[in-house]
């Protein structure tokens, strides 16, 4: 999967290139990013996760490989227009994948080499199709994990809920199972709605990108092995359990983000009171409130 463009211009894509086809081969190739100044190492990184790919191509030149892309219009035209001669040469059939309309967000000579298939909404129709035709595992799958992506803290017992009602249709088999599934879809439709899990992951999978740059807090450290103190720097964490309220006082972000909040309620009953639990946990671990 490809997600992520570049901002270099081409001169620079050409150097880092050269960079990139030479450290791909070493092993240690991820410890190399040390050798580059932050910003030059944070685009040089954004480039090899773009292109890695073709340098599998170059290595096995008789092979053909099918290259899926996950939100291809995300990718920079300069990036696209590197697809161009393994589409020429047949050696790569792509699958791109995109919410957006492809004729504005592929450029054009990528977008002349593939068929472009529109895929809609199920309708009501399709679903009871789907459903006669046996295809419960699909639907219960869905059942699943949907409402812990939608409804999530909004309601979380409504969640527990849909996903009993979900596990009972595909113990009941059809066509019984018919209201297990009516009834977890109707909670679903009429439960609040939150969302925060998505703004929460899109954040933290931001701040994550270099983990060498933000190391844990030495008690959150890997200490269960002989010589781990030496090796990794970690202490032992205080015991919660020994502490009031069973909370240890001591800082559990990493280095950087010390004090920083990721956590929004949306506007919910529910949420607003998980979000006074929040705030206070870390005014009375910190000490203080969060960092406006």
């Amino acid at each position: 999967m490809v997600t992520s463009g570049i901002s270099m211009d081409k001169s620079a894509q050409k150097e880092s290139l050269e960079w990139i086809r030479k450290e791909s081969l070493d092993p240690n190739c991820v410890r190399s990013l040390a050798c580059h100044g932050i910003e030059e190492k944070t685009e040089v990184f954004k480039f090899y996760k773009c292109l890695t790919f073709l340098w599998h191509f170059n290595t096995y030149p008789h092979q053909s490989f099918i290259l899926l892309i996950d939100e291809i219009h995300r990718m920079t035209k300069n990036i696209q227009d590197y697809l161009l001669p393994y589409l020429e040469s047949e050696q790569v059939m792509l699958i791109g994948v995109t919410t957006e309309n492809p004729i504005m967000s592929i450029v054009p000579a990528v977008r002349s080499r593939c068929q472009i298939f529109e895929f809609k909404a199920l309708s009501d129709q399709n679903i009871l199709t789907v459903l006669k035709n046996g295809d419960l595992p699909s639907v219960v799958r869905r059942l699943r994990e949907i409402p812990y992506t939608y409804i999530g803290l909004a309601n979380p017992e409504q969640v527990t809920q849909i996903v009993v009602a979900a596990n009972q249709a595909e113990k009941i088999g059809m066509p019984k199972a018919t209201y297990p599934l009516m009834f977890a879809t109707m909670l679903m439709c009429l439960s609040p709605k939150s969302g925060s899990f998505d703004q929460v992951w899109e954040q933290l999978d931001q701040d994550t990108q270099y983990p060498g740059q933000h190391p844990m807090p030495r008690g959150l450290r890997d200490m269960h092995y002989k010589h781990s103190e030496e090796i990794t720097g970690g202490v032992l964490i205080e015991n919660p359990f020994e502490q009031p309220f069973q909370i240890a006082k001591q800082n559990y972000m990493p280095k950087g983000f010390e004090g920083k909040r990721y956590y929004f309620a949306k506007d919910n009953l529910n949420e607003k009171k998980l979000e006074q639990q929040y705030l206070k946990l870390h005014k009375y671990i910190y000490g203080q409130d969060y960092k406006k």
